[in-house]
């Protein structure tokens, strides 16, 4: 260990660890058993440390408290919570972080203080989340939470290191998309005709929007005169059972916000649709209240549609059109399964989606079905075919 020249013990020190990274010590008397009190802070380069040693010192001339003592790691992440994540994140990314910390973080390594905490324990955490069944996304969800947080704990001066980097990222696994086979979509329109949401399952599968964004568009991102429509909000639900609310917030990027062209079927479901409304409108009377929402896809009084009644629908649907169960989110990949079926290019399915990246959609959308397998490999046959060569 490579030391500063050490100073009175009124203007700290500054010393350099066996890691390469710079600490700093300010003393701030004794304890009422006699202990000495220090402060230790740390950063990446010594005139970082010798900033944070200097406020340091200025603050205890000043008499500002400071304090010597690290918080357990339980303590902190309800501080980060409400100091950080809560002022700057929507209120359901608040509460994903908040059931990560409560469910997971604080139960397996909350009693341990912050700047004890080692990269073993975190990583035995993860595996004994492991080994109880949590899923992939599940771990990553609950190591990089947690590494966000410490992140933070560095900026405050509580921990010299990120332990959750340290350890091993779980792996996510691979992904398998279940759209419906071309075939039997119009078994699906064929079921779906002529009841309330009809239109919201065609504009799903052909356009391949996403459940918040389907639920979210308004009459006023719709041309239906110039067949086009802008997807630039979503609704979002938030809270417990009890306590649910719901806002239109934007989309999940800046990249999913889109401009799509309307076919005409889809053109003819809308204006149906919107005569449905209407009717429920003059229905509802005093009880309407749509206006101050404006959405295409609502209940009988215009109020936001929730998901869970939605997806008890949707599963009738497919009890009632005979077929396989699957998630709401697999009508979205039915769309991009069939455009690449197509052979339509990455780029124009990426914008169609509203992917943020190309990756993904190339990853989610390379795998071929077996019937285009089947069809490739016999366009090859003429290769191998000995009398066809010969003659």
């Amino acid at each position: 260990m490579s030391s500063d020249t050490r100073r009175s013990c009124n203007s700290g020190s500054i010393y350099q660890t066996k890691e390469g990274s710079w600490r700093g010590a300010v003393s701030l008397g004794w304890t009422a058993d006699g202990k000495p009190r220090r402060k230790y802070v740390s950063g990446t380069t010594k005139t970082e440390v010798r900033r944070k040693v200097e406020r340091l010192v200025a603050d205890h001339h000043r008499g500002i408290p400071i304090a010597t003592t690290s918080p357990t790691v339980a303590t902190f992440l309800e501080d980060w919570l409400e100091q950080v994540v809560k002022p700057k994140r929507r209120r359901r990314t608040y509460e994903a972080y908040e059931s990560i910390v409560r469910v997971h973080l604080v139960p397996a390594i909350g009693r341990h203080k912050l700047d004890k905490l080692t990269a073993l324990q975190v990583q035995t955490m993860l595996n004994e989340k492991r080994a109880a069944g949590a899923s992939g996304r599940t771990l990553m969800n609950i190591r990089g939470i947690l590494r966000a947080a410490l992140n933070q704990a560095m900026r405050w001066d509580f921990v010299p290191r990120n332990v959750a980097t340290l350890t091993d990222a779980p792996q996510l696994g691979d992904f398998e998309a279940n759209p419906i086979p071309a075939d039997d979509v119009p078994r699906l329109f064929q079921a779906a005709k002529g009841e309330p949401l009809e239109a919201l399952w065609i504009i799903t599968v052909w356009l391949g929007l996403r459940q918040g964004e389907v639920f979210g568009l308004r009459w006023s991102d719709i041309d239906l005169d110039k067949r086009s429509m802008r997807i630039q909000k979503q609704l979002q639900w938030s809270g417990s059972k009890e306590t649910r609310t719901v806002q239109l917030v934007d989309t999940k990027t800046e990249r999913s916000k889109r401009t799509l062209p309307l076919p005409a079927p889809i053109v003819t479901a809308l204006r149906r649709h919107r005569t449905r409304q209407l009717e429920d409108q003059l229905l509802a009377g005093s009880r309407w209240k749509g206006g101050q929402w404006g959405l295409v896809f609502c209940t009988s009084i215009g109020t936001p549609l929730d998901p869970s009644n939605v997806t008890k629908q949707y599963r009738a649907l497919l009890k009632r059109a005979g077929l396989e169960q699957r998630r709401f989110h697999d009508l979205r990949h039915s769309c991009g399964t069939f455009l690449a079926s197509r052979n339509v290019h990455p780029r124009i399915i990426m914008e169609i989606l509203g992917h943020s990246q190309i990756s993904t959609t190339m990853n989610t959308y390379t795998h071929v079905e077996l019937g285009s397998m089947r069809d490739a490999l016999d366009s090859i046959g003429d290769l191998f075919d000995g009398d066809k060569q010969s003659s």
